[in-house]
């Protein structure tokens, strides 16, 4: 009886496996802790002259419907005008990019791409909330995958899909000197969800371990500490709202100063990000949005928080935060340093 039974266990199994149509490659595209890191599987850009210049763009939201027409023009003019006047070597979009759902989005993404590649420059996304909305509005793992196509498919995209146990968008740029030498590194990665997983967290240390693993001609020597880097994602971390309930104590005028809304990262699950960059000693610089009123640009525990400003009239804004923030690399007069500069231009 236990042997008949076992045998239909095994008929039911395999018969299952074989109906479903198992992908033999599913597991091709997934991130193991024991990877090897391979450098060549990342963009990279050059900074060819004095300064290096990132147009950061945040929240713009695009929705193609009847009512949302004007402020999509409007926010294409702005970002058109400001690409023209800081003539960037990078566009990174914070997430957010669209917001719709379903093929509503799917149109909203194909715009923005040919839009973006129209200026010949090299962009970057992040996935932020509502990239990945369904035909209900909410978040749904297929439309971000088709979300996350559009995004990579662009001529001039230097987004990547990442790991597929990751979320959608993983990944980093690479930043060398005119002699070839990597002195910053940007990551990008999606906590659309509202939070960082701990997989995240230990992709994140591989990824800086693998940096700093480099043979030492392939990068600048910065006094011997980490290559420096910066990180790109769209919901603030938990960190963020403990820097404003600090601000509220310390410094009531600055707190209200930068805070008009509620940080949206506010009671996330926490795996420990923001302690995993602290150990790590390399990023720099965290850039966010999600929050459409706010800014932000203090260091907070050596690290810089910085908020994204919205860019462009489609959904809410405050008619005085409207622009983009400009991330500036140059070299410092003291050798082997880098200088950045973080600035908004107001619309």
């Amino acid at each position: 009886m236990i042997i008949k039974i076992k045998t239909m266990l095994i008929l039911f199994l395999a018969f299952y496996f074989f109906s479903c149509n198992i992908d033999m490659n599913l597991f091709s595209n997934y991130w193991f802790k024991n990877d090897n890191f391979d450098f060549n599987v990342y963009p990279v850009l050059k900074k060819t002259d004095e300064e290096f210049k990132i147009l950061l763009l945040a929240d713009t939201q695009l929705e193609f419907h009847f009512e949302s027409f004007t402020a999509i023009s409007q926010t294409f003019e702005l970002i058109e005008n400001e690409i023209l006047k800081h003539k960037p070597d990078l566009i990174i979009l914070l997430g957010d990019n669209i917001s719709g759902g379903g093929f509503v989005n799917s149109s909203a993404a194909q715009r923005l791409i040919m839009f973006l590649d129209s200026f010949k420059i090299p962009y970057a996304l992040v996935m932020g909330n509502h990239d990945g909305y369904g035909y209900f509005w909410t978040e749904d793992d297929n439309s971000k995958e088709v979300i996350a196509n559009i995004y990579k498919n662009g001529l001039y995209s230097l987004f990547q899909r990442g790991p597929a146990n990751l979320g959608a968008g993983n990944y980093g740029i690479n930043i060398l000197n005119d002699e070839g030498l990597l002195i910053y590194s940007l990551i990008l990665m999606d906590n659309s969800r509202g939070y960082f997983t701990k997989m995240q967290v230990d992709w994140y240390e591989w990824f800086i371990a693998g940096i700093n693993n480099l043979k030492y001609d392939q990068y600048y020597n910065l006094n011997d500490k980490p290559i420096p880097s910066m990180s790109f994602f769209h919901i603030p971390l938990p960190e963020t709202s403990s820097l404003y309930d600090e601000l509220k104590v310390t410094n009531p005028p600055l707190a209200a100063e930068y805070f008009r809304e509620e940080v949206g990262g506010r009671g996330a699950k926490n795996f420990g990000m923001f302690e995993k960059m602290k150990q790590m000693q390399s990023t720099t610089h965290l850039f966010f949005s999600h929050d459409h009123l706010n800014i932000l640009n203090y260091e907070y525990q050596d690290i810089r928080f910085i908020y994204g400003i919205k860019t462009g009239y489609c959904y809410y804004f405050s008619p005085d935060r409207i622009g983009t923030t400009l991330i500036t690399i140059s070299d410092c007069v003291l050798p082997n340093e880098i200088k950045v500069d973080i600035s908004y231009s107001f619309y």
